[in-house]
């Protein structure tokens, strides 16, 4: 308990991070674990990336109060399968490549509004994409849902309203 109310202090307090030391005692790891744990920044018995005690207490303390607002791991789930995430991601920038390649011809306003739609489904399809994988950590997979929501709105974000990755409706004379 003691190492437990430790790490908390050295999370919260405004102590300057080289005044923290190296290594610590197991029963301090195991109290920056569970705080860790706890607040869903790392998946429970799940690998620990950081070889000194210093490392450990600074990355809780930049993702901390970074993700108090982002979705809770769960979310993932509600995403279409990795593999569906992947080829509609490679499908918006395939999109946008072909858009970029394409010539103007006198339609530059109409060519700005595609490039800067086909950028928004690519961004949108890679923090998808970046949330259904599993080898990632569970703070990068919560940074992706936190994007992901930023850019599709709240409401159509806990709705499951995803973009399709190309919107052909607006933009057919591309070809």
């Amino acid at each position: 308990m003691w190492w437990y109310l430790y790490v908390l202090f050295l999370v919260l307090a405004p102590i300057d991070e080289e005044s923290l030391p190296e290594e610590a005692p197991q029963e301090a790891w195991d109290a920056l674990r569970l705080v860790a744990e706890q607040q869903q920044l790392l998946e429970p018995g799940g690998p620990w990336f950081w070889e000194s005690w210093r490392m450990g207490v600074c990355w809780l303390r930049c993702e901390w109060p970074a993700m108090l607002d982002a979705p809770p791991p769960g979310d993932w789930q509600r995403l279409p399968p990795r593999g569906v995430c992947q080829e509609r991601y490679q499908m918006a920038l395939d999109w946008r490549e072909r858009l970029m390649a394409a010539e103007m011809g006198g339609r530059e306003a109409a060519m700005k509004a595609a490039l800067e739609d086909a950028h928004y489904r690519v961004r949108v399809w890679d923090n998808i994409y970046s949330s259904t994988k599993v080898e990632n950590t569970w703070d990068a997979r919560r940074w992706g849902l936190k994007e992901l929501r930023r850019l599709v709105g709240d409401e159509d974000y806990y709705s499951g309203a995803l973009p399709p990755p190309v919107s052909l409706e607006k933009f057919q004379w591309v070809n």
